[in-house]
């Protein structure tokens, strides 16, 4: 989306940095970009399965964060189903990734794991190519948001080598697969090889 239509909104993407206190103390300035929905990650890698006293100290934030309208997403924390009960209580959802989980099976397993638990969900990618990530579109229908902009963080090698795959229609707000293909519809340049994924 383009411009300042209320449908745009942030995520701020702490990357395991903060502590209980800098959490707290970086409220009030998160609160002052009324765009920011969503802090990913605040917490350490294994914060979760930490002494009580943090745990204790997350589910605050959690519960503070709430209060001012943000959402704590795990990243780091949540490869697969196994880890996603560990996180409700100082989580409000989950970022799953197919490069975490194992492949397809395994992160569709993470978000109906999510979904039982009453977390939300989120699909996101590594730094990846244009076929990863089309294969991580295949489970868009699962959850209302994603973060897929990993090919575009390579070089053009990715893109250039394959063709088809999914592309983001701004104007209607949705994910499409630009070719009749089947799986993610990637077809290699030059040759007959189309891309499905398989677990």
């Amino acid at each position: 989306h383009k411009g300042d239509s209320d449908d745009v909104w942030w995520c701020v993407d702490a990357n395991s940095s903060w502590t209980i206190s800098t959490a707290k103390s970086m409220l009030p300035v998160l609160k002052q970009f009324r765009r920011i929905k969503i802090v990913e990650q605040p917490f350490a890698l294994n914060a979760h399965l930490g002494a009580e006293e943090q745990t204790i100290g997350w589910m605050q934030v959690k519960d503070l964060f709430a209060s001012e309208g943000f959402a704590i997403y795990a990243d780091e924390s949540v490869r697969d189903a196994t880890d996603v009960k560990k996180l409700v209580d100082i989580s409000h959802g989950v970022n799953v990734k197919i490069d975490k989980a194992g492949g397809l099976i395994p992160a569709a397993s993470a978000l109906y794991a999510a979904e039982r638990c009453g977390l939300s969900k989120w699909v996101g990618c590594m730094v990846s190519t244009a076929l990863s990530c089309s294969c991580a579109a295949t489970l868009l229908a699962h959850v209302p948001a994603a973060d897929l902009d990993g090919a575009e963080l390579v070089t053009s090698e990715s893109a250039g080598s394959l063709q088809g795959g999914f592309i983001w229609n701004t104007a209607r707000g949705t994910v499409e697969f630009t070719t009749s293909l089947e799986g993610t519809g990637d077809k290699v340049k030059g040759c007959g090889v189309v891309w499905t994924c398989v677990d």
